[in-house]
């Protein structure tokens, strides 16, 4: 069977029938518009006994030719519609119908969005914003606005009386391909080529949520009934459903094997469809995600499917040029409607149903006249009840041109009209059936159940019946039934006020006097029974109590004797008698003796019990007195310095009859501890005075020991540091010596810390004596921090000067010189010199006589007594200058001495004898060397 292709009947357009394999599996074949057939397993369909002759293929051959010819037409085929809108200059990309009928909203690959007048087919306005092509519009729920969504990748909510746009939604960033309005106009669903949903506050524009899972393009979206799910589809061929609050995927439906071009949910929402590429519409249960069904009608690829507001008739679009009305409940091609010349890419229901739009390739929208067979649904009221009961139903709900409305019951009853009232005297079940018909005669059925409830019967006792208040009494509805279901609440209350609940119950009767009890019972159909009882109580006169001890006061532990003899109940007797002290000890007895051991006022309570129940107490009181304990403290230490920690010790205090539970320590400064045992700090000199007081397990408190401490002002150390030099050019090692500290309070000086610094580079040595070297030029903070033996601290520092200082020296100057030697001198700059810096060279020479003769660049005077530089401004870079070259000749003989020194230039190093430092480029190098009076002997 499954490979059985049938041919059509001359001039037959569609048909439709169900028939079985030799497998017995149902099987639906529709042949809708197209042929060969094809037959599709369905299990939902309904099944044709197969008599035994079938069995043979030829009795088969032969039923099957009787069903060609004799086949029901199920659908039939318009071609004109109502009326054609024209005004798009591109494609009608979406079409949408105004909540109340009268007017429809198209956009358009034209970029612009149309309004239009139904009836009369006329453009009522244009709405112009979009950039480019307009793939979706949909009107708010209450018809004032409307929702856009285009390829300039946003969406625009319009005023439907202006045509202006309201708000602009930016975020998508490809084209939106597809907007949805949530059930309370509140929120938009956008899908985009972005492969993500975005959830939009209509109000603000502002963007809630977005979803993402699809791998492909968006094209399809739509909001659950109740606004709490979404649909999507997508190109890649797969539908998700979404939960909305939460922003996550259930699950995905797969069963399609092309692009999803668009998805609807239900009015129930209970179910949905989609229509795909792959040119099938299928139906999905939303519960499970499972395919129900999948219609193959349509040639091409599907691109619009909308359900009816009843959710039993569906329309669809198709790039085949054609609209298809469906029967969701039995599975039928209702109509195919021709038109349009070229792709239909949207279609809608208008609100009663009476006519559906579409939006085409083709330019063009078009009205089409849709006539639904009657749909039967009606209301009860009340949907259950107590018999007897009379429920009114109404059969507004039917959709369609009723001429007759029908109802039977499952019990014999029948009536017409749209509304009728009906009255069910018994209890029991019942089956309400309505059948509606048409003016084409045509019929559907609808039925409903409803439940006709027998109240329960309210039963109950109550014990005792009679008595003297006060008293309790135990209620009991057990006995309580329900003939056609269960009893779930039990409701008591007495005309006093009092309530209660349960199956069994207590009240208490306060006062003497006629009570009545009623008691309530709701079955689980919620109906009610209610069942009285009243009842009188008499007053019972209470006993009197009283009673004498002796002692009334005394030391602990103290007995004391009980006497309640003198008790009595004027209408009866005395049964109990309890003894109880504010301590918590109970006795029982007319007579009897207290042992109280906790001082103080102890109350004393009877309480007499006579036989009727009532009762009566007395009290009197009892003083009951002890020993105080006695305080003793030790402190240590006595004296010392400030911050002194001194040890509190209670240990020795004592309480002759009990125990000490408590000790309280007080300071003069202020200070609070609680314990045996405790430490105070004293940070500050003086004289304190410590104060103990304890309590015992009776709450006695003795009197306050003390003891007086003097804390003493704490001197610290003196730190004294010697470190040489103080200065110097690195690398420079410096000696530190600590020695001259010293502890002014005999104490012992225990460490010695040095510490260097110059903010980047620190150096630390320690020991009374110790030694730094400083590798980098700075000015260094040197601190010396001793530590005594108490662990006072003092600290000392110096500043030590580290320079980098270009080093220079004489080359060649010989220890000696005889007459007619020749001199040669060089001075040579031994550490790199900056280049952006210019200097001046001096350079003197001290004779024996103590003069000083400063060289020139004079050729013809050499040297002057006039101090000057010998060069000036030189470049300051590592080179080495020629100074002197002379011969030696007779004359003055003796010690003679070479300076040179490089200073910053135009400064004169003789006005600053007193502190080079301000000046100096370099080191002031000196060499000295013998000249000879006269030529040797040879």
């Amino acid at each position: 069977m499954a490979g059985m292709t049938l041919s059509k009947p001359k001039g037959l357009d569609s048909m439709t029938f169900i028939c079985e394999d030799n497998n017995m599996k149902t099987i639906h074949c529709a042949a809708l518009n197209r042929l060969p057939l094809e037959c599709r397993m369905y299990p939902e369909s309904v099944n044709i006994k197969k008599p035994g002759f079938l069995k043979k293929p030829s009795f088969f051959a032969l039923l099957l030719g009787l069903l060609l010819s004799q086949v029901y037409v199920s659908a039939e085929t318009l071609k004109e519609p109502i009326r054609t809108f024209q005004g798009h200059t591109d494609s009608v990309k979406t079409v949408a119908f105004s909540p109340d009928g009268n007017t429809a909203i198209s956009g358009s690959s034209d970029s612009t969005i149309k309004l239009w007048d139904v009836q009369t087919g006329e453009e009522i306005r244009t709405f112009k914003g979009h950039s480019d092509k307009v793939y979706s519009v949909t009107f708010s729920p209450d018809g004032n606005t409307a929702l856009s969504g285009s390829r300039d990748n946003t969406l625009k909510l319009w005023d439907i009386q202006t045509g202006k746009p309201i708000r602009t939604f930016r975020g998508h960033t490809k084209s939106v391909r597809v907007v949805a309005m949530s059930p309370d106009g509140s929120t938009a669903l956008s899908g985009s080529e972005d492969n993500t949903i975005r959830l939009w506050e209509i109000q603000t524009g502002k963007k809630l949520t977005i979803f993402q899972g699809h791998t492909r393009a968006v094209y399809a979206v739509a909001f659950s009934p109740d606004g709490s799910m979404a649909l999507s589809g997508s190109k890649n061929g797969t539908i998700k459903l979404w939960d909305i609050q939460a922003g996550q995927e259930l699950f995905t439906f797969e069963g399609h094997t092309g692009l999803i071009y668009t998805v609807a949910f239900s009015p129930d929402g209970r179910t949905a469809v989609s229509g795909s590429q792959d040119k099938t519409i299928k139906l999905w249960n939303i519960q499970t995600g499972q395919e129900i069904l999948t219609s193959q009608g349509h040639t091409e690829s599907v691109d619009s499917v909308t359900f009816y507001e009843n959710g039993r008739y569906a329309l669809s679009g198709s790039q085949d040029n054609t609209i298809k009305l469906w029967d969701i409940k039995n599975r039928q091609n209702l109509g195919t409607f021709q038109g349009h010349t070229d792709w239909v890419y949207s279609v809608a229901f208008s609100p009663d149903g009476s006519t559906a739009i579409s939006g085409s390739r083709d330019k063009t929208l078009k009205l089409w006249k849709i006539d639904l067979p009657p749909t039967a649904a009606f209301s009860v009221s009340p949907s259950t009840g107590t018999a007897p009961v009379t429920i009114i139903l109404d059969a507004s709900q039917s959709l369609g041109q009723m001429l007759n409305y029908q109802w039977s019951t499952s019990h014999g009853k029948t009536m017409t009209g749209k509304q009728v009232d009906l009255t069910f005297d018994k209890s029991g079940t019942y089956t309400i059936t309505l059948t509606v018909t048409d003016g084409l005669n045509r019929t559907d059925a609808f039925e409903k159940k409803i439940v006709v409830n027998q109240p329960p019967k309210a039963v109950f006792t109550l014990s005792p019946e009679q008595g003297k208040a006060p008293l309790s009494i135990d209620l009991d509805g057990s006995a309580s039934v329900d003939s056609d279901g269960t009893i779930t609440s039990y409701q008591w209350s007495s005309s006093d006020g009092q309530t209660a609940t349960g199956k069994t119950a207590q009240m208490t009767v306060q006062n003497e006097g006629k009570y009545t009890i009623t008691l309530t019972v709701t079955d689980n159909s919620n109906a009610t029974a209610t069942a009285k009882k009243t009842v009188s109580f008499g007053k019972k006169i209470p006993p009197v109590a009283t009673f004498t001890v002796s002692p009334t006061e005394g030391k602990k532990p103290l007995t004391v004797h009980l006497d309640a003899s003198q008790s009595f109940d004027k209408d009866g007797n005395i049964v109990s008698w309890e003894w109880k002290s504010s301590s918590g000890k109970t006795l029982s007895g007319e007579k009897t003796n207290f042992i109280l051991t906790t001082v103080g006022e102890q109350t004393i309570t009877l309480t007499v019990t006579d036989n009727d129940g009532a009762t009566a107490t007395a009290e009197k009181t009892v003083t009951v007195t002890g020993d105080a304990p006695v305080a003793k403290l030790k402190v240590s230490p006595l004296t010392g310095f400030a911050p002194l920690t001194v040890q509190l010790d209670s240990s020795d205090s004592v309480d002759t009859d009990g125990r000490i539970t408590d000790y309280r320590w007080t300071i003069s400064d202020g200070q609070q501890a609680i314990g045996r045992t405790k430490s105070i700090i004293f940070g500050e000199p003086g004289t304190y005075q410590i104060n103990l007081v304890v309590t015992d397990n009776d709450e006695l408190q003795s009197d306050k020991a003390t003891q007086t401490i003097t804390v003493e002002k704490e001197i610290p150390p003196v730190a004294k540091l010697q470190a040489s030099p103080l200065s110097g050019i690195a690398p420079l090692t410096v000696a530190l010596d600590g020695g001259l500290s010293f502890d002014p309070d005999g104490g012992t000086l225990v460490t010695y810390r040095w510490k260097a610094t110059d903010g980047k580079n620190t150096l630390t040595a320690s020991g009374e004596t110790a030694t730094l070297t400083f590798d980098k030029a700075a000015n260094y903070r040197l601190s010396l921090t001793v530590t005594d033996d108490e662990d006072n601290t003092s600290s000392n520092n110096v500043t030590i000067t580290i320079t980098d200082t270009p080093q220079i020296a004489f080359e060649g100057l010989e220890d000696f010189y005889e007459v007619g030697d020749i001199i040669v001198v060089d001075l040579v700059e031994i550490v790199p010199r900056n280049s952006r810096e210019r200097v001046d060279l001096w350079v003197a020479i001290q004779i024996p006589t103590g003069e000083l003769f400063f060289r020139t660049l004079l050729p013809q005077m050499p040297f002057a007594l006039k101090p000057q530089a010998f060069k000036n401004s030189l470049p300051s870079t590592e080179t080495t200058t020629r100074l002197l070259e002379f011969q030696v000749i007779p004359g003055m003989g003796g010690e003679y001495v070479l300076y040179g020194l490089y200073v910053k230039e135009g400064e004169n190093p003789m006005e600053h004898l007193s502190d080079l430092q301000p000046i100096l480029r370099s080191n002031l190098v000196t060499q000295s060397t013998m000249f000879s009076d006269q030529f040797s002997e040879q």
